[in-house]
């Protein structure tokens, strides 16, 4: 999801299945989303493993928007990046990311489903890009053997 929270990203999937609908195409269209995904055996370990690597990638995006700001679309970007340099850690845990045990990624991963709309989901597995490949192991590990199964 990016630099989007959940409700953002409701407003735009409402608006592209209003277009969808207008064009004259058949049923809802196809949303499939992009969303960061670690799983660890407990919630304190899900949360701090991925921080560091996570919050450097919402830094990236925050800095790509203020330098881009003059583009297109810049004062929406402004905004956002705004947005984004008051956003802590706990506000993307809260509804840019599925990061948790792995009951809890399924309920939330259900929950977004519904709310949404989804036709299915690209998990991001490494936001930041610098998580170690020792936990990236255990965490599509605990993914594809107790949260995957959930889905089929």
């Amino acid at each position: 999801m990016g630099g989007s929270g959940v409700s953002d990203v409701a407003e735009a999937i409402s608006e592209y299945r209003a277009a969808w609908k207008e064009a004259g195409h058949p049923g809802e269209g196809d949303v499939i989303l992009r969303v960061g995904v670690y799983v660890a055996e407990d919630m304190e370990r899900a949360v701090t493993e991925p921080r560091e690597s996570t919050m450097s990638f919402y830094d990236r995006i925050r800095q790509g928007l203020i330098q881009t700001a003059t583009s297109f679309g810049g004062e929406r970007r402004v905004r956002r990046a705004e947005q984004m340099a008051n956003m802590t850690y706990e506000d993307a845990l809260e509804d840019r990311l599925i990061y948790g045990t792995p009951d809890f990624v399924a309920q939330r991963l259900e929950e977004w489903r519904d709310l949404l709309g989804l036709s299915g989901v690209i998990m991001e597995p490494n936001v930041g890009g610098t998580i170690s490949p020792e936990l990236l192991d255990t965490s599509a590990r605990l993914f594809g053997q107790e949260v995957a199964p959930r889905f089929r």
